[in-house]
């Protein structure tokens, strides 16, 4: 296999800003997680396959990703859905002030 893609979205948010698990409040870890995805099937549509500027990858594609993982209860979760509910707890500790 010769096409491979990290995806790295936030890179700070992921690696050094701490985050809770939302069911048992353990600290979570980050979890590399990795998929061979081929860019013409129905699953393709879900992922990006740009490469450097214009370039495109075809064919079978090792997508790797980083998701959040807790050691404890061993829930996973991706970064936009960790952000949602962070989102949702900071705005709920804002109304509970007011």
């Amino acid at each position: 296999m010769k096409n491979r893609k990290l995806i790295l979205d936030s890179p700070f948010y992921m690696f050094v800003k701490k985050h809770y698990c939302p069911r048992c409040s353990s600290v979570l870890r980050t979890k590399k997680v990795s998929k061979i995805v081929n860019s013409k099937s129905a699953e393709a549509k879900n992922f990006d396959f740009s490469h450097c500027g214009d370039a495109n990858l075809y064919g079978d594609v090792l997508l790797t990703w980083y998701v959040f993982h807790c050691e404890c209860c061993g829930l996973e979760i991706g970064r936009k859905q960790m952000k949602s509910i962070e989102k949702k707890k900071k705005q709920q500790m804002k109304d509970k002030r007011t």
